[in-house]
């Protein structure tokens, strides 16, 4: 809701009279398993009057919901359902917070059909936007400049011991989709914690911000909620501006880029020795990319040894082959890929071999001290600072630099 009670949406979406029954049809997103579901199902949603730009509190602003979640398993297939309890891997309800300030918050819990852990079953639950907007998308242009917020805290977890890591996501119309983006202590954190997204990262990870359909979504890692783990949230909002927060630890931003390796059960002398040569390269490469871009992304790392030296995809997948490839500098400049580096609409600001993002040039000529240097690129790479080469990075300068560059090829790529 804006400050003067007019609906949060901008001009030309109307929602439905949310007080009635609603024909509601969702679509998923190509990154929950590389599959489609759609599903329609009359729910009943119960709005409530709403504060500022609050979109949850202890109800549901109007223009906004259902609750729903969608899960995969080989005994229900995939599925959306709206439920909140019953025989589902996720379950949520309203909840007294015991603080009476906060009032009621939403509880939800992964597992909790399977507390024996035998059902290979994976899901996220998320807030929708109402009516027709699931299968045309809603224009969420007005937010552009802003971000959304939510306070968590972790209430129960089964296995503390391997507790997998929590993210967030916004959808758009299948098969559109933002990145995964790590919720900073999501897994460990008994306390509440606010956690903020700015919407133009949302948009150059790959969120088409004209047809949102699914504007909150929070799980724990897919491939790891065989584990029974509960959580709780409260005070989602969107803003139309964003400030990034001031330095900590002598880091001029603060990122939130992390990732996990993939590792065998038994991994023999060669793959031990990658894991530790990867794990080196990786920890260097996201503590650079942390203090000095205000980027988020989790990162799915593993080694290969049929690839030829290293790779980045856009979903957040690195892999590693040769031994040289496992080095900081390598390790920068394949996080660079996963931002966009290299892919559709990095090309699309190639003219003639130029970079031409307006903010990338900027950035560029700031850093040079020239005010004709340009960013050249063929396409997947680009120089300078592109660190294509590890002598490219030998001074930790070279390393900032490669930073500050692709914090601004991520704002191009998202306007």
């Amino acid at each position: 809701m804006t400050p003067d009670g007019a609906d949060p949406l901008r001009a030309g979406f109307v929602a439905p009279d949310v007080r009635q029954r609603t024909t509601l049809s969702f679509e998923l997103s190509a990154t929950a398993g590389g599959a489609r579901v759609s599903d329609q199902v009359s729910v009943d949603v119960q709005p409530c009057a709403a504060n500022g730009d609050s979109v949850f509190e202890d109800c549901i602003a109007p223009g906004f919901g259902p609750w729903l979640a969608y899960e995969s398993s080989d005994r229900t297939g995939q599925m959306f359902h709206y439920a909140g309890e019953g025989d589902y891997h996720v379950q949520w309800q309203l909840v007294d917070s015991g603080d009476s300030l906060r009032g009621e918050v939403m509880e939800i819990r992964w597992n909790a059909n399977d507390p024996n852990h035998q059902e290979d079953a994976r899901g996220w639950f998320g807030l929708a936007l109402p009516g027709s907007s699931s299968t045309t998308g809603v224009d969420l242009n007005t937010y552009l400049d802003g971000a959304i917020s939510f306070d968590m805290r972790l209430t129960y977890h089964g296995q503390p011991a391997s507790a997998a890591p929590f993210i967030f996501k916004m959808e758009c119309v299948h098969p559109c989709v933002s990145a995964e983006m790590p919720i900073r202590d999501g897994h460990t954190s008994f306390d509440w914690q606010t956690h903020t997204f700015s919407v133009q990262d949302l948009v150059a990870s790959g969120l088409d911000v004209n047809k949102v359909n699914h504007m909150f979504v929070i799980q724990p890692d897919w491939f790891n909620q065989e584990q029974d783990v509960t959580v709780q949230i409260d005070n989602i909002r969107l803003s139309k501006t964003y400030t990034p927060p001031p330095p900590v630890d002598g880091c001029p931003a603060r990122g939130n880029v992390t990732y996990t390796l993939a590792r065998s059960t038994n991994p023999n002398a060669d793959e031990q020795e990658a894991y530790g040569l990867i794990t080196t390269a990786m920890d260097t490469a996201v503590k650079n990319y942390n203090c000095y871009t205000n980027l988020s992304r989790q990162l799915q790392v593993s080694y290969n040894p049929g690839v030829a030296t290293a790779d980045g995809n856009t979903n957040g997948a690195i892999r590693f082959g040769s031994r040289a490839s496992m080095h900081h500098v390598t390790a920068m400049h394949e996080i660079a890929h996963t931002f966009g580096v290299g892919f559709a609409k990095f090309k699309s600001l190639i003219q003639n071999g130029v970079f031409t993002g307006e903010l990338t040039t900027a950035k560029a000529r700031e850093i040079s001290g020239d005010p004709s240097v340009q960013i050249k690129s063929d396409g997947t790479h680009f120089w300078p600072y592109g660190l294509n080469y590890v002598s490219e990075g030998r001074t930790q300068q070279d390393l900032i630099d490669h930073c500050r560059i692709v914090q601004a090829i991520v704002q191009d790529l998202a306007n």
